[in-house]
């Protein structure tokens, strides 16, 4: 490249580097100033939750965050349909070139597979922390599956691992089992697989990046129970965001509800959010 055309080259990439670093660097002081915003409000509400009930003053306490899945339900149109037969074609193609599961190349969706299995064996050593989960998954009703869009994170090795069990079963057959799941109506802008009553799926068809997922707020939570007792009083605080959109906002995300756990029972409070 002549010096003539690379130098200007060179500054205009220069340029475009730096223009992205800002605006990294921006959107991290954002991501920093809502959590800092979101923690400092959680802890007004616990400090008032505490002035309400005198009791809870009495142990420690803990605060968990949870968002809120979408709920809006919508037809499920074709154009949706079509685009997720495409997927679910696409990677049971992948399954059936492949021998076996083990032959499968290595992705995030093999390795969620081996993540699910040291986490099964984790909860089923502190079962308190799985009825927990589940009784916080509950209230949020999905907020993580907003971004399972028309694929359902369904991959090759979801696949392959059916045809391993079911070696008669042909790569559509598998395609048309997904399809005789999906329902009339789903989510509007979540998983297609999303609806009012929770995924279409059964358990053992989801892919395993779902089976395996716990938000962070959830897993910090997971986290302070393991080293505490399974009754310890806990102050639920849903916010309107999904998992995914937390930072969109300018400013901070609403309160939705607030709950108090306390010996194995759920209490709605009433909503008086300080400012």
């Amino acid at each position: 490249m002549a010096p003539e055309v690379y130098k200007p080259h060179l500054a205009f990439q220069q340029k475009l580097i730096r223009t992205r670093k800002l605006r990294e660097q921006t959107r991290q002081e954002h991501i920093k100033a809502v959590q800092n915003r979101e923690r400092e409000q959680n802890l007004r509400i616990a400090n008032a939750m505490v002035e309400h009930n005198p009791e809870l003053a009495k142990n420690s306490i803990e605060v968990v965050m949870i968002p809120t899945g979408l709920s809006q339900m919508i037809k499920l149109d074709a154009d949706r349909i079509d685009a997720y037969r495409s997927h679910l074609q696409q990677v049971a193609s992948e399954a059936m070139d492949a021998d076996n599961a083990a032959s499968i190349p290595v992705d995030q969706h093999v390795l969620a597979k081996e993540r699910l299995l040291q986490q099964e064996a984790y909860l089923s050593k502190h079962p308190h922390v799985r009825d927990r989960s589940d009784q916080l998954c509950t209230l949020c009703r999905g907020g993580c599956c907003a971004s399972g869009a028309n694929h359902g994170f369904i991959s090759s090795i979801t696949i392959r691992r059916q045809l391993d069990a079911e070696p008669q079963l042909s790569g559509e057959q598998i395609v048309q089992r997904y399809l005789g799941y999906l329902q009339d109506e789903s989510i509007n802008g979540a998983c297609i697989n999303q609806t009012d009553r929770g995924c279409a799926l059964p358990r053992e068809l989801r892919s395993d990046v779902c089976n395996v997922y716990f938000c962070d707020e959830l897993k910090s939570h997971q986290a302070a129970l393991e080293t505490d007792s399974a009754d310890l009083p806990t102050i639920v605080i849903q916010r309107t965001n999904h998992n995914w959109n937390r930072f969109e906002t300018p400013h901070i995300n609403p309160v939705e509800k607030v709950f108090l756990i306390k010996e194995g029972q759920l209490i709605e409070l009433e909503q008086n959010t300080p400012d």
